[in-house]
């Protein structure tokens, strides 16, 4: 349990004066933007290692010549592997039966995720993944309101997931995991 405390430190995610109660954490009761999220999930997508993510990898003129390229980022073992992937497999699983089935649509098996839906759904959110890509989706207002009494984010945010992804999908490599014996 005192990951729960820990795993956002690694991170640097800036959760405040969250009280940090894991059964609580696994619903997602912290608050965290896009890029948090985008962090953290990046842990399940990397065997439980932690990079910073970034938006662009490089950057070239129109004759082809390179601009910028980034730099290598530092990485940071934050979970046991084993746990990683157990989470990874969790959150396959609601892709592929939960409320972030459409997923399957895609066809790829390697793709992972998970909606969630605020009180009053002031929010919705998806967060999808594979080891190549980890990507968020955020859906509210810049001040607190409801988006209606009939909206999810398996309804809202992965529509938009699923339209950014459909014409991409094929840009990022397919890759099968297995389960280790060591499970």
């Amino acid at each position: 349990m005192k990951e729960c405390v820990i795993i956002p430190r690694i991170l640097d995610l800036n959760l405040g004066k969250v009280e940090f109660r894991p059964l609580l954490l696994a619903l997602g009761t912290a608050s965290l933007s896009p890029i948090e999220n985008v962090t953290a999930y990046s842990v399940f997508a990397n065997g439980g290692k932690s990079v910073q993510p970034y938006f662009i990898s490089k950057i070239t003129d129109r004759t082809g010549n390179t601009m910028f390229v980034r730099e290598d980022i530092e990485i940071k073992q934050a979970i046991d592997a084993r746990i990683a992937f157990i989470i990874k497999d969790i959150l396959q699983e609601a892709a592929r039966r939960g409320t972030a089935k459409k997923v399957k649509e895609l066809g790829r098996g390697d793709l992972a995720g998970k909606t969630g839906t605020t009180n009053e759904a002031e929010s919705t959110w998806f967060t999808g993944f594979n080891e190549s890509l980890v990507t968020t989706v955020w859906v509210g207002f810049d001040q607190p309101k409801s988006l209606g009494n009939r909206e999810f984010g398996s309804s809202t945010a992965l529509p938009i997931w699923m339209d950014f992804m459909q014409p991409n999908i094929d840009n990022f490599p397919k890759i099968r995991t297995y389960r280790r014996k060591a499970l």
